[in-house]
């Protein structure tokens, strides 16, 4: 009797052991699913290094974890049909690009609690996307950008100081590029340099800023703003045809032919919010999440220094993080 009482015993834990792995196995096989929100071409940069990451963290296309929503958002009046598409699948977390992307996702998610990433958003604070850096609280946290566009500014004026005119380019409404308006204003104001700024409704035609541009312009400065920032070529093309500087946000416009950038990398930002993603796939509310800054770095092309005629000093070039021929 007390033998068939210990076969028993032991059948109850081979069996109860069996069924443990066989849940942990389809635990760790379960597919996730990631939605993205890319508002503007520029921010297929992000997505890569977004995936790029999340392979660090064990979650591999094809394997467990599938992206929704990868097609490329080109208007901001398209945003709320792609939101609403990627959430009718049904992800475990969305992550948004830019300020427009993200406030349209956060719309439609928090009602239905579904944790978003943003990567980035220029301040998300002003922008009304959290309360609190440390403590977002809600369904949303993310990568913002440092309060740099200032310094930016500053950059663009130590490579010609000569500089008494800037041209500011800028979609109508978008809270990203009003704040790097107010920054750079402050700065101008100090450095006794005249900025005119220019804006268009954001589906009015990119062409306005260009044929509306001043003649008398010593350089152009393109605000955090994804709708300008992803027509950088019309922008770049115009400043070489008129031999002045142009300043962009990010290193992708710099490899576009932009001038020079102080500022942040897509793909980077990418990366960093994919650390923000695992942990919410682990369970950690995304509200407990603190917001995290992008880090900035300093970029300029080469070729655009030699198709404007700018001589730039050696101590300057020792100042870049990276330089692009």
């Amino acid at each position: 009797m007390l033998k068939k009482l210990s076969l028993i015993v032991v059948l109850s834990i081979v069996v109860a052991a069996a069924a443990m792995y066989t849940l942990q196995d389809t635990n760790e096989k379960r597919t996730v699913r990631v939605g993205l929100i890319l508002f503007t071409a520029i921010n297929s940069e992000t997505a890569a290094g977004l995936i790029e990451g999340l392979e660090r963290y064990g979650y591999r296309e094809g394997d467990n974890v599938e992206f929704v929503g990868r097609e490329i958002v080109t208007s901001a009046d398209q945003l709320d049909k792609r939101v609403a598409q990627v959430i009718a699948a049904d992800p475990d977390v969305i992550v948004s690009t830019s300020t427009p992307g993200t406030l349209a996702t956060q719309k439609q998610a928090a009602p239905r609690n579904i944790p978003v990433i943003f990567a980035p958003v220029n301040d998300p604070v002003a922008s009304g996307i959290v309360a609190d850096y440390k403590q977002p609280g809600g369904n949303v946290t993310g990568i913002r950008l440092a309060t740099s566009d200032g310094k930016r500014f500053e950059w663009l004026l130590k490579l010609k100081p000569s500089m008494r005119k800037i041209y500011i380019p800028y979609t109508e409404g978008d809270p990203s590029a009003e704040v790097t308006l107010r920054q750079i204003r402050e700065v101008a104001k100090a450095k006794r340099v005249d900025t005119f700024a220019l804006s268009a409704m954001p589906g009015a035609s990119i062409e306005k800023l260009l044929t509306q541009m001043p003649a008398n312009i010593d350089g152009i400065f393109l605000p955090r703003d994804s709708r300008i920032e992803a027509n950088v070529a019309l922008f770049a093309a115009a400043a070489e045809a008129r031999g002045i500087p142009l300043a962009a946000p990010s290193k992708q416009q710099v490899d576009q032919g932009a001038l020079f950038c102080y500022g942040f990398e897509h793909r980077r930002i990418g990366r960093q919010a994919a650390r923000l993603v695992a942990e919410v796939l682990k369970g950690t509310a995304v509200g407990n999440l603190p917001v995290e800054t992008a880090e900035n770095y300093t970029f300029l092309n080469m070729k655009s220094v030699n198709a404007i005629g700018l001589e730039v000093s050696d101590a300057m070039l020792r100042q870049m993080d990276e330089i692009i021929r």
